[in-house]
């Protein structure tokens, strides 16, 4: 299988689908990533952006992404680098092109994005793009697409709960999902802030509880077409 990961931000991806990315590789799939944030100007005013410490920070996590993209093996990261939680004010026809662009390229069987209803601006706007981007057309490559969790985003939209269908076995990779998201130091704090090894290992243990499995990583199945 020909697996696409599309997400707003460097890090998303290993938080929300990174034990599952590995798995794909280990069973032979090839997996890219198209992240379109740059990860960093959301902390900074647009005044910010063309100083120093801000282009150093954007490179780092730019190195980062790219280190823990080594540890579980994916074939292609592109990172376009828009600013964060700013996408709103890109039109959102420019995202979906960004988007088609990749599928037409690389012709993805399965594509994992972000939960519409996230509290993160940005990750509803690339679920919405993506959806738009998959609509299944008669030659519409792309025949699955899941949403997936990222912890301190989707569980902190108190009025819309994430309501998984689709479970992955993770008990075998989330030691790869741990190391990858340590290439993220910046991005991790201590518990019991989400984003701590602690709280990500509880969820996975969580995830799995639900369905009988030491590990799993949740999803939302939005569509699959079998032929």
């Amino acid at each position: 299988m020909r697996i696409l990961v599309v997400v707003a931000h460097p890090d998303d991806e290993i938080l929300g689908c990174g034990g599952t990315i590995a798995r794909h590789v280990n069973e032979g799939d090839i997996v890219d990533i198209l992240i379109i944030g740059d990860g960093v100007t959301a902390r900074y005013t647009e005044e910010d952006f063309n100083k120093s410490q801000v282009i150093n920070e954007i490179n780092q996590i730019k190195l980062d992404a790219e280190e823990a993209s080594k540890i579980i093996k994916v074939n292609k990261l592109e990172i376009v680098g828009k600013n964060c939680c700013r996408f709103d004010k890109i039109p959102i026809l420019n995202i979906i092109k960004i988007i088609e662009k990749k599928i037409d390229d690389y012709k993805p069987d399965r594509i994992y994005t972000h939960n519409f209803s996230d509290a993160n601006i940005d990750h509803g706007i690339i679920s919405k793009a993506t959806q738009i981007a998959t609509r299944p057309f008669p030659d519409q490559c792309v025949k699955e697409v899941f949403l997936m969790e990222i912890l301190s985003s989707t569980e902190w939209n108190f009025s819309s709960c994430f309501r998984p269908n689709f479970y992955v076995d993770i008990t075998k990779t989330i030691d790869k999902k741990i190391e990858a998201l340590n290439k993220y130091s910046g991005e991790l704090s201590a518990f019991p802030y989400p984003r701590s090894e602690q709280a990500i290992l509880s969820l996975a243990k969580k995830r799995g509880s639900e369905v009988g499995l030491k590990n799993a990583e949740a999803f939302v199945l939005l569509r699959s077409i079998q032929k």
